[in-house]
């Protein structure tokens, strides 16, 4: 019996060291389930850094060229700014030039009391004008020449049409006499 009791003694302890084996292998299994894990996220983690950091190069580099693209825009745009300031201020010096052209309304009113001049073109200049000639102007005290006249053109080319509209009638009228239509 006592060998019988050894037998026992001895599977139980076999018995036990299984188990603690598997128990090992279990840990081990667990570990290495762990260890790989570790890797993989590690791994995922370095991944989506490299992604992050070249997305944000890309960003960076994307935002230094629309920098130079709206520093050469704000360039553009000051210089088409300063044109347009210049082109504008040519075109009221050639408002002010085409109404040192037009008759003095002062004049008109006292030949023609009971007129008025409404002069209002659609642009700064215009190819609209009015001329008028009176009694002093052409010597003949009962006759008064009155035009109001649209040239081809609007603007600055309709301006300058109507500056040369203006002297022609001048020369026709005053220098030449010519009152009637049918003269010449």
């Amino acid at each position: 019996m006592e060998k019988q009791t050894e037998i026992e003694l001895l599977n139980k302890e076999k018995r036990l060291k299984e188990l603690e084996l598997e128990a090992q292998q279990a840990r081990l299994k667990n570990e290495e389930l762990l260890v790989n894990f570790s890797l993989v996220a590690l791994c995922l983690v370095a991944v989506l850094a490299f992604v992050m950091f070249r997305s944000a190069r890309q960003k960076q580099r994307s935002n230094a060229k629309l920098a130079l693209q709206n520093e050469e825009i704000q360039k553009r745009n000051k210089e088409i700014k300063a044109q347009n300031e210049k082109i504008t201020s040519s075109i009221n010096y050639a408002k002010r030039i085409q109404e040192a052209i037009l008759p003095n309304t002062d004049y008109v009113s006292e030949e023609l009391p009971n007129s008025f001049i409404f002069f209002r073109p659609r642009d700064i200049v215009s190819g609209d004008f009015y001329w008028f000639s009176g009694p002093q102007d052409h010597r003949q005290p009962d006759r008064i020449v009155m035009v109001a006249a649209d040239c081809t053109g609007h603007g600055v080319p309709g301006a300058f049409m109507s500056m040369v509209g203006s002297e022609l009638f001048n020369k026709i009228v005053n220098l030449k006499q010519v009152l009637e239509p049918n003269q010449s």
